[in-house]
């Protein structure tokens, strides 16, 4: 079975929709709806596809829902009817996978001459609401007038009746099935049974009582003087819908006096309704802007927090870096001081080394002295030595003479005693120059020893040079690491 639901706007279709899904029909799956509101907390049950549709057909011939005075199919041409009746055929692709399917939506009371034809044997249920009801709940809604809602009410309850002469049709009523719900959902069921559909027993009617909840109909048009709101002609249409002689009730249009208050109001509003959508829309992009730039702001926190974090870490870090540079400058200092005192040693060193050089070339020149009257003294030792070689031989000579005198007569005595006296001084002379060549030897010795040290005090000084350029190039060395480690 193809089923509609159909009513003007706020007169429980989606109820009654939500009530069918019970007995077995499928209206759609879950993203083929849009979400429930506080206005419906049960849903609206108007399938996305089949909406589209509907809304398409209004918009291209200047209507919308609450202008249902300016609709008309001929307003469309071929060529926008052909590609609308594309995405019906669509949609209704979709919904035959299944053998029972129920679309909901209450403009259909103004586009069911077009689904006619593409559904063969398509079935029909209105919510039928009295008008007043209707309107109270639209005033609440949207704030509509309520002579603007009633008369909207009258375009659709007439449109709908002029589109269902030809298709199984019925009503269900609102007030009944808020007040006897078993007999008007038992009535519902021998309505589906006569057009062919038999999955309806008791228990499943029972489960559907459960769901009417009737503290979500607040609209009672209590206290309302029908007759200042409701023309004759409207008061009329809704007692022979309620008698069910609709089908037989003349069809007139709307009075001007309504025609003209929908036309008008429903002109306004929609303009109105546009300037809200549009306000709607900039708000919602100044919402995404704002959330953006929400989320920009908490990327920037996020990131200033990062770099706090960073900064803080640097400080630590060069609070490091001071302390260090701090603890370097004392050692800095420290340096330039030991390079100052090395400095100083340096001069010192230098100083003693120019004394130590003025000392050796003074000890090599007294060396060279030394050297020149050792040289000047072996020439004496060897004059002596040779005065000494003459001595010797003057004495073997002597030794000579003196045994020829011994062998001599007495005559010889005399002489040969002042031979011995001479001989005994010569002796003495040879034993003083003995003991000066002993002194000069002596000398020589102390001259070596003095030259010995000057040796040494010239190695001394090279060694004292050599230390200085070690110190020299250390304090250079330094000097460069210290340059390096300056921030």
């Amino acid at each position: 079975m193809k089923l509609f639901i159909t009513g003007m706007h706020r007169s429980g279709t989606s109820l009654l929709t939500r009530l069918l899904l019970d007995y077995g029909f499928y209206s759609g799956d879950a993203n083929d709806f849009n979400d429930p509101d506080e206005l419906d907390p049960n849903g609206y049950w108007e399938h996305k596809d089949f909406l589209l549709v509907n809304e398409l057909l209004l918009k291209e011939s200047g209507a919308s829902w609450n202008q249902p005075d300016k609709f008309s199919i001929n307003k469309l041409s071929k060529v926008r009817l052909n590609e609308i009746k594309v995405l019906a055929e669509k949609a209704i692709g979709k919904m035959d996978h299944h053998p029972n399917w129920v679309v909901k939506d209450p403009r259909m009371c103004l586009t069911l001459g077009f689904w006619k034809e593409l559904i063969p044997g398509l079935c029909v249920i209105a919510m039928h609401r009295d008008p007043m009801q209707v309107a109270q709940s639209l005033q609440n809604r949207d704030l509509f007038p309520i002579q603007y809602s009633v008369g909207i009410w009258e375009y659709y309850a007439k449109a709908l009746i002029a589109n269902v002469r030809t298709c199984s049709f019925s009503y269900v009523f609102h007030h009944r099935l808020l007040s006897e719900p078993e007999e008007t959902l038992t009535e519902l069921s021998d309505t589906l049974a006569d057009w062919g559909y038999q999955n309806t027993p008791a228990e499943l009617t029972n489960k559907a009582k459960k769901i009417i909840d009737k503290k979500l109909f607040r609209a009672t048009a209590d206290g309302f003087d029908r007759s200042q709101y409701l023309t004759l002609e409207q008061q009329d249409l809704n007692l022979a819908i309620l008698e069910k002689s609709h089908l037989s009730h003349k069809l007139i249009p709307p009075s001007p006096q309504v025609a003209n208050l929908v036309s008008y109001l429903g002109s306004m509003i929609d303009r109105y309704q546009n300037d809200v959508i549009s306000l709607n829309n900039v708000i919602k992009q100044r919402t995404h802007e704002t959330r953006d730039i929400n989320q920009y702001n908490d990327s920037l926190k996020e990131n200033l927090t990062k770099k706090q974090q960073n900064i803080e870490s640097l400080t630590q870090q060069i609070d490091d870096r001071e302390k260090t540079i701090k603890e370097i400058s004392v050692l800095v200092k420290t340096q330039e001081l030991k390079i100052e005192e090395i400095a100083q040693y340096s001069k010192a060193l230098k100083a003693e080394s120019k004394k130590a050089v003025k000392y050796s070339t003074s000890l090599e020149t007294e060396y060279k002295l030394r050297l020149k009257h050792i040289d000047a003294l072996n020439v004496q030792i060897k004059e002596v030595s040779t005065l000494l070689q003459h001595r010797e031989s003057e004495l073997a000579d002597a030794k000579k003479y003196v045994a020829t005198i011994e062998r001599s007569e007495e005559n010889t005595n005399k002489y040969i005693d002042s031979l011995k006296a001479e001989a005994l001084k010569k002796a003495n002379y040879a034993i003083s120059l003995e003991s000066e060549l002993k002194t000069v030897i002596e000398y020589a010795q102390s001259l070596e020893s003095h030259m010995q040290e000057a040796l040494k005090a010239a190695e001394y000084a090279k060694s004292l040079k050599s230390e200085l350029e070690k110190v020299t190039e250390y304090a250079k060395s330094f000097e460069g690491h210290i340059q390096k480690e300056k921030p």
